[in-house]
């Protein structure tokens, strides 16, 4: 991670010209529920991430500025075994939600939500929301008989702000909130008839005229949604560009993908100015996950008329971390304070996590999943296949052949280096199996053609650059493909072919249709045939669409089981006892003559000796991220 900018040295803003309001808007967007420097899955001081190692940075910024707000931009109340604990158990009585707490603490202003506030329920949703000292907003989440916004669609924050020469000015900050309509697929179980989404520019088209006409003096969009195509389309997920170009937005704090702007990942874009922080013109940060980076945009207003408005704005990262890790603790009253609000949900998840429930007899990593040695994804797995096959006996469902879908879900990639499940043969409690399945999802049934499996697999095996000889060692795996995307399918057998360009892109499109990476498709040893049916279990989210597996569409939906992902691994190793072995992954790259090629993996892989002289890598050294890179032949 980039070095920490100290917080005396971090950019003042531009200066204004008298008459002129300097106005500082700071955003933080998917923090997922870092709000204090521990790991819940090792129970161990966190080095990554976190609202309290934020919070000085917030605190030097704001001072900085004559004008200040602070805003969340969502996905703040999933994604960590505290936030699961707290689905389940509920913040102590009388308290609000540790997170809520945290964002109270801190003086945040406003705050939207996204998708992944949904995934505990709308009941839990409001009452979270509830205690919160600060308006929430959401404009494209509405009632599904009336059309009418669930939630407040936006607020005017009327705040008193100073101008160059020290007058006092009463203005009306408007902010809307936008989440990705996918949001309804990806949490219908919770929306039903009772909820549904909008598309997310005509709602925010639609709602801009009406806040200046009461008032409104600037209009921010907290907007849950990354950096997509240029061109506007009906229901985008990633809508940056297409908000960015309406008549009356301001400024833009974008979200969801979990990526930083302006950042180089950016440079190449005409429309995206990474030296000013401007898309289409309209000052934007997105300022990654974690509170690792908060996203800062500096605007200069002058009065027009009896209004004041938006002169010049820009937008830029202020980084968090130093590349040492986190400050230590406290730094501050504002980090104090949060760590008081959140103690006691802090304990009670870490005795929660340390319930003993079973005992492996092998470890079990992530290290090399993407190299088809996956002995945690193949627990998971397993697990779901024997808890799917009681769940079915007896009905016209079990004499389908059942298989298992799963993704080795903590594999380095944006999360970085550390990120990797690493759990050693011995006891196995309940911080374990929260490493090995990290998301709240559910099981899912769906009935598969052979055909549509087949799509399935090379919708998966996009993972991986094309390797061509004479070209020299590149890269293995694809930048920006999540591995949770790569979905390993237990009850089958099959190689994938790195000789062939990937049948999708980076987003689920058609890129290379006739391409046909995956071979020799067998089940129990025979070749699957195109229409043979199968019995798929997998998860909610990828049933409803997630990760755009255009096989899903193809399928059949054969209903929820009701039960977490979470119960199948509780219910598969109380009932073993012990896990003596699992399942071997069920594919291989097909080879391709010794063709050379480079893996990424995260340092803790060293310490695995056995896979890597069984995978007969070599090690080349550590890239800047902090990984181990391994050379293979394929």
């Amino acid at each position: 991670m980039a070095k920490q900018t100290a917080p005396s040295r971090l950019s003042p803003p531009p200066q204004p010209a008298p008459g002129q309001i300097q106005l500082r808007i700071i955003g933080t967007s998917d923090v997922h529920m870092r709000i204090r420097p521990h790991n819940y899955f090792s129970d161990t001081r966190s080095t990554g991430p976190n609202l309290v190692a934020a919070a000085p940075v917030i605190s030097a910024l704001r001072n900085q500025a004559a004008n200040s707000l602070l805003f969340d931009n969502g996905d703040l109340l999933q994604g960590n075994p505290m936030a699961d604990y707290l689905a389940h158990a509920g913040p102590a009585a009388g308290r609000p939600h540790p997170a809520i707490a945290a964002l109270n603490a801190a003086g945040y202003d406003a705050a939207g939500l996204g998708n992944h506030d949904f995934d505990y329920g709308i009941s839990f949703l409001q009452g979270a929301i509830a205690g919160a000292a600060f308006p929430y907003v959401c404009a494209n989440v509405v009632l599904g008989k009336t059309g009418t916004p669930w939630l407040a669609p936006y607020t005017l924050l009327k705040r008193n702000m100073t101008d160059a020469t020290g007058n006092m000015h009463r203005l009306r900050i408007g902010v809307i909130g936008l989440v990705p309509p996918q949001t309804k697929n990806w949490n219908r179980r919770h929306f039903r008839e009772r909820l549904t989404t909008r598309d997310m520019v005509e709602t925010a088209q639609d709602l801009l005229p009406e806040m200046r006409a009461q008032g409104a003096d600037v209009i921010i969009a907290l907007a849950h949604t990354g950096i997509g195509h240029l061109r506007a389309e009906r229901n985008m997920e990633n809508a940056a560009f297409p908000l960015a170009r309406l008549d009356g937005l301001d400024a833009l704090i974008l979200g969801h993908s979990h990526l930083a702007f302006p950042s180089e990942r950016f440079a190449g874009l005409s429309q995206a100015d990474c030296n000013a922080g401007t898309i289409e013109g309209t000052p934007a940060v997105m300022p990654g996950s974690g509170a690792g980076r908060l996203g800062v945009l500096d605007l200069l207003l002058e009065k027009r008329g009896q209004k004041w408005r938006v002169a010049t704005g820009r937008g830029r990262i202020a980084e968090v971390m130093a590349a040492t890790g986190p400050p230590a603790l406290p730094q501050g009253p504002t980090a104090r304070t949060i760590l008081r609000a959140t103690d006691a949900a802090h304990k009670a998840t870490r005795e929660h996590m340390a319930r003993a429930v079973g005992h492996v007899a092998i470890p079990l990593n992530s290290h090399f999943a993407q190299l088809g040695v996956a002995p945690a994804q193949m627990f998971v797995a397993d697990a779901q296949l024997s808890f799917a096959r009681e769940q079915i006996a007896g009905t016209r469902l079990e004499t389908l052949p059942l298989l298992s879908a799963t993704a080795p879900f903590k594999a380095g990639g944006r999360a970085g280096a550390s990120d990797y499940t690493d759990i050693p043969a011995g006891e196995l409690v309940m911080r374990h199996l929260a490493d090995l399945y990290p998301y709240p999802n559910r099981l899912h049934l769906l009935k598969i053609t052979g055909a549509s499996l087949a799509n399935w697999l090379e919708r998966a095996a996009g993972m991986f650059n094309t390797l061509k000889r004479g070209n020299g060692p590149v890269p293995l795996l694809a930048q920006g493909f999540a591995a949770y995307d790569f979905d390993a399918i237990l009850g089958v057998q099959y190689e994938i072919d790195l000789s062939q360009p990937p049948r999708f892109d980076l987003e689920g499109r058609p890129a290379n249709p006739r391409a046909t990476r995956i071979r020799n498709l067998r089940h129990e040893g025979k070749p699957v045939q195109a229409n043979q049916e199968f019995l798929l279990v997998t998860n909610n989210f990828r049933a409803a669409g997630g990760g755009s597996f255009e096989a899903v569409r193809q399928a059949v939906d054969e209903g929820s089981l009701n039960h977490a992902c979470h119960d199948a691994l509780v219910h598969h190793i109380r009932a073993a006892r012990r896990i003596n072995t699992v399942p071997p992954s069920p594919w291989r790259f097909t080879p391709l003559g010794g063709i050379e090629t480079h893996f990424a993996t995260g340092p803790g892989a060293l310490g695995h000796r056995q896979q890597i002289e069984a995978l007969s890598l070599t090690e080349v050294g550590c890239n800047d991220a902090g990984f181990v890179v391994f050379s293979l032949h394929i």
